[in-house]
């Protein structure tokens, strides 16, 4: 099954997904593992799908499934993953909303919105670990690092944008990278919507400080 070239790789519905994670192994854990349960596909089939889609800019890491081991990193054999479109709803100012700029956008729980919002996002709690690494450092960890991640409710709404949580900001969040890294969020497991498997999206950015500028790495 191939898809044409001149599509984007973006809200191309679950047949695209599936061609774009097996050709490019992104659920290999290249650079980046989250710690997320296997992904259950949308229509009813109870099948696992050991897969997390992402979308981030050319040289952010791609999120993988939890059964996937993180021995790439630890033996030095990582690779870049594919430059990707940052989604229809980032929230980063580059199609409107900044949320970057807004005090409070760096946490850990991402469950609740923040400032002048006080909407919670109901659903399953889950815990999402990222190991960003340095491919031009033999996948060293990269501590310090910021990485914003957010993604869709449990009714497959993005805050900010869709209509009927346009007034909240929940479900993103900033956080920088330890010694060894990483970084944790407390979530909710995001719902499927027009075909696409659950995902969630990040952006890394060499500092808090470039954060709030929106220039990631």
């Amino acid at each position: 099954m191939t898809v044409p070239e001149h599509l984007e790789d973006h809200d191309l519905g679950l047949a695209a997904d599936l061609v774009t994670l097996v050709d490019r192994r992104m659920v290999l854990g290249l650079f980046a593992e989250v710690g997320l349960a296997a992904l259950t596909g949308c229509g009813g089939d109870d099948t696992p799908a050991a897969s997390a889609s992402s979308s981030a800019p050319a040289s952010a890491t791609s999120a993988a499934a939890a059964t996937t081991s993180a021995t790439a990193a630890a033996t030095g054999d990582c690779e870049e993953i594919p430059q990707e479109t940052a989604g229809p709803y980032p929230g980063d100012g580059s199609n409107g909303p900044n949320v970057l700029t807004q005090s409070g956008i760096v946490r850990s729980d991402i469950r609740s919105s923040f400032g002048s919002a006080s909407g919670t996002a109901a659903g399953v709690p889950t815990t999402v670990t990222l190991t960003i690494t340095d491919a031009a450092k033999n996948c060293a960890a990269l501590a310090g690092a910021a990485v914003y991640l957010w993604h869709c409710d449990r009714d497959g709404h993005y805050s900010m944008y869709s209509e009927s949580v346009e007034n909240q900001n929940y479900l993103r969040g900033v956080q920088q990278t330890d010694a060894s890294g990483k970084v944790t969020f407390q979530t909710i497991f995001p719902a499927c919507y027009s075909g696409r498997w659950p995902h969630m999206h990040f952006e890394v950015y060499p500092s808090l400080a470039a954060v709030t500028l929106s220039v990631p790495v």
